[in-house]
């Protein structure tokens, strides 16, 4: 259900894009809506002390932590408006990718050749749907 709901959500932003509006202000839109929707669950679930007895170094990473989401839904966005639906559906290569080596540099996990092998898929598919130039294209270039 996760991959169907993901692709889903990829056709219908490119769909149903706002028009007239960049990928900044579609991010802040749906940041914002996502805020709105979660504080009220979050205060009736955990009352409004967001996170007692912890460390002020604490509130710190979580602010770090809510800007790089932040910086993620503009990307996304921006790529979804350059790439279209198709193009941000295999950032997921690039994310297992990366979380495969960063899984074997941070923490020493063992890469096993199954793993090795299924990365190594993985960017094949990558690069065999990477978009391209088309020949009308290069015949535009040749002239």
């Amino acid at each position: 259900a996760v991959p169907i709901t993901y692709a889903s959500y990829h056709v219908y932003i490119s769909k149903f894009w706002p028009e007239g509006y960049e990928p900044f202000e579609v991010a802040t839109g749906e940041t914002i809506g996502a805020v709105a929707f979660m504080v009220p669950i979050y205060a009736l679930s955990m009352g409004m002390d967001p996170i007692p007895d912890q460390p002020i170094s604490t509130y710190w990473v979580i602010g770090a932590l809510l800007s790089f989401s932040a910086l993620e839904v503009w990307l996304y966005f921006s790529l979804m408006r350059k790439g279209g639906p198709v193009f941000v559906a295999q950032t997921g290569y690039v994310s297992v990718t990366s979380g495969v080596i960063w899984g074997a540099l941070l923490f020493g996990e063992a890469i096993s050749p199954w793993l090795l092998a299924s990365v190594a898929i993985m960017i094949t598919a990558l690069i065999l749907v990477a978009p391209g130039k088309t020949a009308d294209e290069d015949e535009t270039q040749l002239a």
